[in-house]
């Protein structure tokens, strides 16, 4: 049988007027004769308390103290962001005027696709071995005044000139007197490939030709769509030898 807190006349006290004072504030405690009749009561404290100790964990709290998890990782991301800074002020940087005519490709220039392209005789051609040339895709095109002019543009410039026709290599003989052996090869493009992967989004337009100026590395420096004049790649040409 446990004693009422509340009902111990012994924790009250008489004011100036002789009247009782209201019990303690937390009201009516019991205290048990056998402590044993808490038993219960403290696993379910105990309990509550393992159900919240993860979650102080996790916010980076113990119930030791203040945790360090998260001042840890203030000061690992401030390291990273101070390395990342230094390093990148001493990273070489390549721009297009270092790396051109070097072997290197110039940062954002494409390589020109993987092809190989057979002439009249039945002789390949590997784009990427051809340069530095003027490659004019003229596709199903007769294009014979383009042809002709891209042809004295190459001689010029001593590059060489690949025609691309489709579906077979376009008969030069008529179009171009060549002054340099190998300087103008017709090549013969079946399924029109390359126009395909280097522009895949567009056809060009009728009478018009696709030219790519091919570097020695086998980059494409330049794409042009829809040439009809080579003054239109002229002095792109020349940057080629």
């Amino acid at each position: 049988m446990g004693v009422h807190s509340g009902d111990d006349e012994r924790h009250r006290k008489p004011d100036q007027d002789g009247v009782s004072s209201v019990p303690a504030p937390w009201g009516e405690v019991v205290i048990p004769d056998d402590i044993a009749e808490l038993a219960d009561e403290a696993a379910e404290v105990r309990q509550e308390l393992r159900r919240e100790r993860p979650l102080r964990r996790m916010g980076g709290r113990d119930d030791t103290g203040p945790g360090i998890i998260g001042p840890l990782l203030v000061v690992l991301l401030t390291m990273t962001m101070a390395l990342v800074s230094l390093f990148g002020g001493f990273w070489p940087r390549v721009s297009a005027e270092d790396g051109a005519g070097k072997g290197t490709r110039p940062a954002g220039v494409r390589t020109v696709p993987d092809l190989t392209l057979s002439d009249a005789n039945g002789s390949e051609v590997r784009l990427r071995d051809a340069g530095p040339a003027i490659i004019l895709n003229v596709g199903r095109c007769a294009c014979a005044d383009l042809i002709g002019k891209s042809a004295a543009v190459a001689g010029g410039n001593r590059v060489s000139l690949l025609v691309v026709g489709q579906p077979t290599a376009p008969d030069l003989a008529p179009i171009v007197r060549q002054t340099q052996p190998g300087q103008v090869l017709a090549l013969a493009d079946p399924s029109g490939a390359l126009a395909r992967r280097v522009v895949p989004d567009r056809a060009p337009e009728k009478g018009s030709a696709i030219v790519i100026l091919l570097g020695g590395d086998g980059s494409m420096r330049q794409v042009m769509t829809d040439v009809r004049s080579a003054e239109e790649f002229a002095a792109g040409a020349a940057q080629l030898k």
